[in-house]
């Protein structure tokens, strides 16, 4: 999809857009990655090893250590003489770093994906 197209469909699609443009951008990004969700047996085992890494006192004092480094630290910090230019490289990379931590939290927070009936079940 082009710039244009994307554009162009952004007014008439809602805000659903997003969703399919991440698909495509996703897709040329990384051509021929498996996705890993979560529903998947990679995804189960994964989620299952961050939860028993959460709940061990090991693994809790850790993520704590983490999350100090990251989300709980401000996402600007002007210093002195930086350039606007600086500091916005600066707010994307601590971006970046909010964004692992986020993502580690949203799988042990996420549920267990239901099981789907098996077919004459």
């Amino acid at each position: 999809m082009s710039t244009e197209d994307l554009m162009k469909s952004a007014g008439s699609a809602g805000w659903d857009w997003f969703d399919e443009a991440q698909k495509k951008i996703d897709a040329r990004i990384n051509p021929g990655r498996k996705s890993q969700t979560l529903s998947t047996e990679d995804g189960k085992t994964i989620r299952a090893a961050w939860k028993r890494f959460f709940h061990s006192p090991d693994g809790r004092k850790a993520l704590e250590d983490l999350a100090q480094r990251t989300t709980n630290q401000p996402l600007v910090q002007i210093h002195h003489c930086q350039s606007a230019e600086q500091a916005g490289m600066n707010a994307a990379y601590r971006e970046g770093q909010n964004n692992v931590m986020l993502a580690i939290l949203r799988i042990i927070d996420s549920p267990e994906p239901e099981e789907k009936p098996s077919e004459g079940a």
